[in-house]
């Protein structure tokens, strides 16, 4: 596969020229549908082209970059160590070992740090690139 730069710049609000590509039409109650809302939505594509995430917000609403990156941290960790992360994770906390893990020298070979077993499926250890 070949290496791409991409270069973008984030939309803080919409521009017509976007508005034209993208156009997800709302049919809004009493709203003829030339004046239908416009949906804003965020993707994130890993490096394989794979759609990893979508957020959809109506225009009332904001988008949260802190969610975003958050969930970015979460994927590329996930993607790179057999954890995954709790709700409302941040970066620097401590994550969970995935269930199908079992043999106790493959554990202590993948987590050095050790790990707190709350339930035989739970389990929490420090996050590993930290």
């Amino acid at each position: 596969m070949k290496s791409r730069k991409v270069y973008y710049k984030p939309l803080s609000k919409p521009l017509p020229e976007a508005e034209r590509g993208f156009e997800t039409p709302i049919p809004s109650q009493g709203i003829k549908e030339a004046q239908a809302e416009i949906l804003r939505s965020v993707f994130v594509i890993d490096p394989n082209k794979k759609l990893r995430l979508t957020f959809t917000y109506p225009p009332s609403t904001g988008c949260n970059f802190d969610e975003l990156l958050r969930v970015i941290d979460s994927l590329q960790l996930t993607d790179n160590y057999s954890v995954a992360t709790p709700a409302d994770w941040k970066d620097g906390q401590d994550v969970v070992i995935i269930p199908s893990l079992k043999d106790p020298e493959v554990l202590k070979e993948k987590f050095p740090k050790g790990y707190e077993e709350v339930k035989p499926y739970l389990r929490l250890t420090p996050q590993p690139n930290k």
